[in-house]
Formats: C-alpha cells, sequence, structure tokens
C-alpha cells in the first residue's frame, strides 16, 4: 500500500486500488464538531415544539413510601410548587412495601412519556 501526502490530504490506495480522502485529525475533529452543533440545533427545535404541548394531562409522582412520612410531606410540598409553575395537577401516588422496591417498580414500568415521576 502506497501513501502520499498532498495540501493537508493524505491518498491512500486501498488493496481493492480504489482511490479515496482520509482527512487529517484536525478536520476530523472539525466535522464531528460541525455535525454535534447541528444535531443540537435540530433537537432544540424540536424540543421547543414538543415543550409547548407538555404536560397537557396530570403528572403522577410516585413516592415509594407510606403517607405522613417525611418523604411523602417533601413530595406534597414539590407537588405543589410543580401544580402552581406548570399549571397542570400533580397527584402525589404512595406506594409503600417491599424496601421500596414496589414504589421504584412502578415508576421503571411506567411508560417513558414523562408523566410518572
Amino acid at each position: 500500500m502506497s501513501a502520499r501526502i498532498t495540501a493537508g490530504k493524505r491518498f491512500v490506495l486501498s488493496p481493492s486500488t480504489k482511490l479515496r480522502t482520509c482527512l487529517s485529525q484536525r478536520e476530523q475533529l472539525s466535522a464531528r464538531w460541525l455535525l454535534a452543533a447541528m444535531l443540537g440545533a435540530v433537537a432544540f427545535v424540536i424540543a421547543g415544539n414538543v415543550s409547548a404541548q407538555y404536560p397537557n394531562r396530570p403528572l403522577r409522582y410516585v413516592v415509594p413510601q407510606a403517607p405522613g412520612s417525611a418523604s411523602d410531606t417533601s413530595a406534597r410540598i414539590v407537588a405543589f410548587e410543580l401544580t402552581r409553575i406548570l399549571g397542570q395537577q400533580v397527584i402525589v401516588d404512595n406506594r409503600p412495601g417491599g424496601g421500596l422496591t414496589i414504589g421504584i417498580d412502578m415508576v421503571v414500568r411506567a411508560s417513558p412519556d414523562g408523566y410518572t415521576i
């Protein structure tokens, strides 16, 4: 295999005798940053359109502790503030038992739509 360098680019003759251009490391890094910036801009635009519609139904705040516990009290304070900020009701759902696994399992198995916290 032979290689020659011309004006910052390296042309490599591959075993299949096709000529291809290899970008320098600096050019590859610049191309990656440009691609990441473009994908970030697209995600930002899509997130802006989605966030205008969210939340359009009540949120569910799962607390894996018994009602009246310290976790329940703090969750109710947070739910009150979220209701005020988002303009949508936040329901505190207590699921005690199993060493917190019942409530955690409920959140893990919930649909990934952002309505179960």
